[in-house]
């Protein structure tokens, strides 16, 4: 259910209230699971801005009697915002990591996970450990740079008598914010499957996850073998992971390549 509220506009020059169109605004209350740690943010939405944005703890947006109206292109808007009653928890990745692992990040870790969880909510994901299929999936952004246009994500299912290759992306597209623009579904042949089983397993072989975040936004790799997750979330330019972090690039090449060549 969403609630609305809207300004009293009065326009004047001649033009009547009723004859502006209207700027709308939704906003939900989220909870995150993040380590353990429950964490309350409001997800604030804009027809005409070009992302969702996320703020700690729960917030009510009043109207300002002040505002008369709010101009676009030198045309006026009334504005209204709506509150989307629902409260989402989110709880979809697995960020507890192994006390061998010493996480490199800096104080945007925290704000990163979040912003993560967020994108995979909106692509409808849940944790991969919720049934015992063997899979691996792949998030990132479009722009390591700026993250406030298109998402991708390629996720790998190794059923029994088959495998499935899921590709999605996400974009801003209305006031109703980000949702799922493109998906496909591929069916890989046994010998594709094959390929990709030598690279799993050294990957958990040689380090199990990984945390190391600079300056850009960082990859998220995670890999369920049907017992364990493993994540790896981490920059391009972390220096003192070179190794762990070419093998994930292998990985996540060949899901991109397989995803391209069925276009």
């Amino acid at each position: 259910m969403t609630f609305c509220f809207l300004t009293l506009t009065n326009i004047g020059n001649g033009q009547q209230s009723d004859t502006i169109p209207i700027y709308r605004s939704n906003y939900q209350h989220i909870v995150f699971k993040i380590d353990n740690k429950y964490l309350n943010y409001t997800d604030m939405i804009s027809m005409f801005g070009i992302n969702n944005v996320l703020r700690k703890g729960f917030h009510n947006i009043k109207i300002d009697p002040g505002f008369r109206h709010y101009n676009i292109d030198g045309k006026p808007y009334k504005r209204q915002y709506c509150l989307v009653s629902e409260i989402d928890t989110i709880d979809n990745i697995q960020w507890q990591t192994t006390e061998k692992i010493q996480p490199i990040c800096d104080s945007s870790c925290l704000d990163k996970k979040i912003n993560y969880s967020f994108v995979l909510h909106k692509f409808e994901e849940t944790k991969l450990s919720e049934d015992s299929i063997k899979k691996i999936r792949i998030v990132f952004p479009e722009d390591f740079y700026s993250a406030q246009q298109e998402w991708i994500l390629l996720k790998l299912l190794f059923y029994q008598d088959s495998t499935i290759l899921i590709g999605k992306i996400t974009d801003v597209v209305d006031f109703t914010g980000r949702k799922i623009i493109f998906s496909k579904t591929i069916k890989l042949s046994p010998k594709e499957k094959k390929s990709f089983l030598p690279y799993l397993d050294d990957l958990v072989k040689q380090q199990e996850g990984l945390v190391c975040i600079t300056k850009t936004w960082p990859w998220l790799l995670e890999y369920y073998n049907g017992n364990s997750e493993f994540y790896y979330f981490y920059s391009d330019d972390c220096k003192d992971y070179k190794k762990i972090i070419r093998q994930c690039d292998k990985i996540t090449g060949k899901m991109l390549y397989k995803s391209r060549k069925y276009k």
